[in-house]
C-alpha cells in the first residue's frame, strides 16, 4: 500500500502466540520502552531502579518485517545487534512508548493467546470488520502446515504498524479459525522517549560465575521457596578456599552452585552439581556470595517458565545477569494425537527453525544484589 512507505515499522504475523508471549515475560510493569531496528525490536522495562528486563525479539520471529527509520538526526546509531565491519551501516533505531498491558489485551482479543492481563480501556480503541480482511494486510501469509486451519488449532494473524513519533501504533487482528471471521483493528497511543538506558546494569565482561543450564531447574527451585521468604542467596565456592560464612571464616570442600533461603519456618539450601544434562555450561574463577530480593527475582518466573534454558551470570560487582531462551510454542493438536500431519507440522518447525525462518526470542533480567541496594 502507498501508506506503508510512510511507516516507521510494518510487520505481520501468521500466529501471534510466541510474539505475545515474548511481551508477557516483561509485563509486570504497564508502562515499557520500544525500540525499533533492523535486527528486530527490544522491550525494555524497569522497576525501582534496581531491575531491568529486556526482551529481544528478533526480525524473524515475524511473517515480514519492514524497518524505515524516521528522519533525525538525534537518533541513536547503535544496531539491536552487532554489525559485521564489512557490512552497511545499519539504520538508526526508533524508539516510543507504550502501554504494555493494553498491547497484550489487544493481541489475546480473540482469546486465541491466552488470559487478559487485565487493565483499563482509556487509551485503546477497537472496531470489527465482518467483511473479511485484505491480503495486503497480511502479505507473506499462507495456508500450510503451519495454519491454524490445518492443525486444528485456533490462531490469531496480526499486522502491527507505526507511522512515527507521535502517531498511534496499528494492530490489524484476523482470526484464523474461519475464512468468515472477524477481522478487528486496534489503534494504541504512544509517547516519545529517548534511546539512552535510564539506568546501566550492563552484563560484567568477566563473570565470577557463568552457569548455563536448563530452564526447568531453576523454575522449579524459585518455585519452591516459601512465600514468607524475603532474600535469596546465589553462592559458588572454589574448593579448599576460605569464604566468610554466617559463622564467621571456615573451610569448605566446595560447592558448584547453591541457592539458600530462610523464611518463617525455617532456611533451606539447595545445592546442584556441575553435571550433565543438567549443566550445559559452568565457568568459575573465584568463589563468589549475593543476596537478592526474592520479589525481584520471581519477576522473572514467568520467562523462566516458558524458556529451554538459561543463562546466569554472577559478578562481585553485584550484578545479576540472566537471559532466558524462549523458543517458539509447538502446540499439540486439540485432541492431543500425534499423528502423522502432526509428525509433519513438527518436522516441519524444525527445518523452518534450522534455516532461520523461525527464531527464539530472548529475555534478559539484571538487577542488583541487596547489599547494593541497602547502600543507596
Amino acid at each position: 500500500m502507498e501508506n506503508d512507505k510512510q511507516h516507521v515499522l510494518i510487520a505481520t504475523l501468521n500466529d501471534v502466540r510466541h510474539f505475545t508471549t515474548l511481551l508477557r515475560c516483561v509485563a509486570f510493569q504497564q508502562r515499557v520502552k520500544v525500540i525499533i531496528s533492523e535486527a528486530g525490536l527490544s522491550i525494555t522495562v524497569e522497576e525501582a531502579r534496581t531491575l531491568k528486563s529486556t526482551a529481544y525479539i528478533p526480525n524473524n520471529v515475524f511473517t515480514t518485517y519492514t524497518f524505515n527509520p524516521p528522519p533525525s538526526s538525534d537518533l541513536d546509531q547503535t544496531p539491536l545487534k552487532s554489525q559485521d565491519s564489512s557490512s552497511p551501516p545499519p539504520l538508526p533505531d526508533a524508539a516510543l512508548e507504550i502501554n504494555l498491558t493494553h498491547l497484550i489485551e489487544c493481541l489475546s482479543i480473540f482469546g486465541t493467546v491466552g488470559s487478559s492481563t487485565g487493565g483499563s480501556d482509556e487509551t485503546k480503541k477497537g472496531k470489527s470488520r465482518d467483511d473479511g480482511d485484505s491480503e495486503d494486510d497480511f502479505p507473506g501469509r499462507k495456508k500450510d502446515l503451519m495454519s491454524g486451519e490445518a492443525k486444528g488449532v485456533r490462531i490469531t494473524a496480526g499486522r502491527i504498524s507505526w507511522a512515527g513519533p507521535g502517531e498511534p501504533l496499528e494492530l490489524v487482528l484476523k482470526d484464523e479459525s474461519s475464512e468468515s471471521a472477524p477481522t478487528t483493528v486496534c489503534s494504541l497511543s504512544t509517547s516519545e522517549t529517548d534511546l539512552a538506558d535510564n539506568i546501566d546494569l550492563s552484563p560484567p565482561d568477566e563473570s565470577s560465575l557463568h552457569i548455563i543450564c536448563r530452564a526447568s531447574w531453576l523454575r522449579d527451585a524459585l518455585s519452591s521457596l516459601d512465600a514468607s521468604t524475603d532474600k535469596v542467596t546465589f553462592m559458588s565456592i572454589v574448593p579448599e578456599t576460605d569464604y566468610a560464612g554466617k559463622s564467621g571464616k571456615s573451610k569448605d570442600p566446595g560447592v558448584d552452585f547453591r541457592i539458600e533461603a530462610d523464611s518463617t519456618w525455617g532456611g533451606v539450601q539447595m545445592d546442584f552439581k556441575n553435571s550433565q544434562p543438567l549443566c550445559l555450561l559452568f565457568q568459575r574463577t573465584e568463589s563468589i556470595r549475593q543476596t537478592y530480593r526474592k520479589s525481584l527475582l520471581l519477576r522473572a518466573l514467568r520467562a523462566i517458565t516458558v524458556s529451554a534454558r538459561v543463562s546466569i551470570q554472577l559478578d562481585t560487582s553485584g550484578v545479576f545477569f540472566m537471559q532466558c531462551m524462549v523458543p517458539s510454542t509447538i502446540p499439540l493438536e486439540t485432541t492431543g494425537v500425534m499423528n502423522e500431519e502432526e509428525r509433519l507440522r513438527r518436522r516441519e518447525i524444525k527445518e523452518r527453525r534450522k534455516m532461520g525462518e523461525i527464531n527464539d526470542g530472548i529475555v534478559e533480567f539484571s538487577m542488583m544484589c541487596l547489599e547494593d541496594m541497602d547502600e543507596d
